[in-house]
């Protein structure tokens, strides 16, 4: 008889081994948040990159007081998000001559979320050209 044969009296049965069981954890300490990411669907990680946009939107318009925000780069940056917007506000010199005017500066400002998506810094500057490429 062989190892992993057993017979009876009728009928001889074959008995095949199972593969052992991996008794070490599958996840070792700071991978799992990696795996975990990796194994998000591509909808999931696209739709938490809209909704950074929008609260980087809703934190330009409450901080400058204005109407419309358009979101034309968000990066993730580590644990972070880095958005960028561009806004058109009154001139400010026109505005502090105390002259009424419809002209308005488009200027682009870079903001910076926590991976909670709440605000952490945002600066005014020039639009990045080299970052979106």
């Amino acid at each position: 008889m062989s190892n992993g044969e057993k017979t009876g009296n009728a009928a001889s049965v074959s008995v095949k081994k199972q593969p052992s069981v991996r008794s070490e954890p599958v996840n070792k300490a700071g991978e799992a948040d990696q795996i975990a990411a990796e194994a998000q669907p591509a909808t999931c990680r696209k739709m938490r990159c809209i909704e950074a946009g929008e609260k980087a939107g809703e934190f330009l318009q409450k901080i400058l007081k204005v109407k419309d925000v358009k979101i034309i780069r968000v990066a993730k940056a580590g644990s972070c998000w880095e958005i960028e917007a561009e806004v058109y506000e009154e001139n400010s010199f026109v505005k502090s001559l105390g002259l009424s005017t419809k002209m308005q500066d488009r200027n682009y400002y870079s903001v910076t979320l926590d991976e909670n998506l709440e605000a952490q810094s945002y600066e005014r500057g020039a639009k990045s050209e080299s970052k979106g490429k």
